[in-house]
């Protein structure tokens, strides 16, 4: 009997937290709402302030009442708040306790009224002289510009150099420390792991790489993301071969398609040709997902384009080969590579794409 009445007192009392909690929600929503969802600090960096002072800097949050600064406690193992910064537009604050050439690590959080955000990432820095000859880094530069180009579907490395800070007397000061934290604006559209190893995807567009420093100086590059399968225009083309302008006008789309598709789900040692057998039946196809896709387009190029036509595909690309002549002994070829836009000059048409052109010398019968 006792312990129904205390099961049915605790159901009565979770009743009432939960109303309470409704009711608090339905007086002010936009109030609760925004307790839960504090913005954490963004773009925090540390930089010397003199020979004993550290400068904190964090981009402002929006409706919040201020922020607090932790700095890491090592004989606790933990990180000790140690300043509260009142007012939404505040953005820095200076430690002024610190030993000079002794490294500090540092989070930010935003917090209203009694709710606060998660801490920041880290950042670290030190304190030193004119004299140091180890110190903060001043900056982070790219071994490219800041743009930069790449196809879909693809992978390359950008390498950054740092620099330390120059307000000390030594030309090319020691940084602390030389790892950097890399990260993506749009990890869907384009991914970096931790050695700066740039992985793009389907999606065309723009994002931003960021390599961050130990003390939070970033460097940034704006990586365009190109499908160089479907160029705009043919710019390098001077339009002179007549198969050439029909398989890149009338079949255009079909080429687009087939050169994106092969682009998407290229496999590294995976070749093959599409043609026509004896049966007159396309074959060839590879055991790639969706390959059904393509079907359309290629039965139309291979069975109706004028000249007998053969698709070639691998990991490098695809090429169009048209023959004029039953042993193929003259032809024109339009080739697309997707990791290149340097090959087989003169003939380029477009970045990634050219054409090649050959005649057969005549056969004479051997004389007797």
């Amino acid at each position: 009997m006792s312990k129904n009445i205390w099961r049915d007192g605790k159901f009565i009392v979770d009743v009432l937290m939960f109303l309470a909690v409704v009711l608090l929600f339905l007086a002010n929503p936009q109030e609760t709402l925004a307790a839960r969802s504090l913005t954490i600090p963004e773009r925090v960096m540390a930089k010397k302030e003199s020979e004993t002072a550290i400068r904190i800097k964090w981009k402002t949050c929006k409706n919040v009442d201020g922020y607090y600064i932790y700095r890491y406690n090592k004989k606790k193992g933990k990180y000790k708040k140690v300043k509260k910064v009142i007012g939404v537009r505040k953005r820095t604050w200076v430690d002024k306790k610190v030993k000079t050439g002794k490294l500090y690590q540092y989070k930010v959080a935003s917090f209203r009224k009694k709710k606060k955000s998660k801490k920041s990432y880290e950042v670290s820095a030190m304190a030193y002289g004119k004299d140091a000859m180890m110190v903060n880094v001043g900056l982070v530069n790219f071994d490219t510009s800041n743009r930069w180009e790449m196809g879909i579907c693809a992978n390359d490395k950008i390498t950054a150099e740092i620099d330390g800070d120059f307000s000390v007397k030594y030309y090319d000061p020691t940084p602390i420390s030389d790892e950097l934290v890399w990260s993506s604006s749009d990890p869907a559209m384009a991914s970096v792991d931790g050695e700066g190893n740039v992985t793009t995807y389907e999606k065309e567009g723009v994002c931003e790489i960021i390599a961050r420093a130990h003390n939070g100086v970033m460097g940034k590059v704006k990586l365009m993301i190109i499908n160089y399968a479907r160029p705009k225009s043919f710019p390098y083309y001077d339009g002179s071969h007549p198969m050439v302008n029909l398989m890149l006008s009338e079949y255009k789309e079909n080429v687009f398609r087939i050169a994106t598709y092969f682009t998407v789900h290229k496999q590294k040692g995976v070749y093959g040709k599409l043609k026509l057998d004896e049966t007159e039946t396309v074959t060839g196809y590879p055991d790639f997902p969706d390959i059904e896709s393509i079907h359309g387009d290629v039965e139309n190029i291979i069975r109706n384009f004028p000249l007998a036509t053969d698709i070639s595909y691998s990991s490098r690309g695809v090429s169009f080969l048209m023959k004029y002549d039953f042993y193929g002994r003259s032809w024109c070829r339009i080739d697309y590579m997707i990791e290149s836009d340097e090959a087989n000059y003169p003939g380029r048409i477009a970045t990634h794409w050219s054409y090649t052109t050959f005649a057969a010398e005549p056969e004479f019968p051997d004389e007797e």
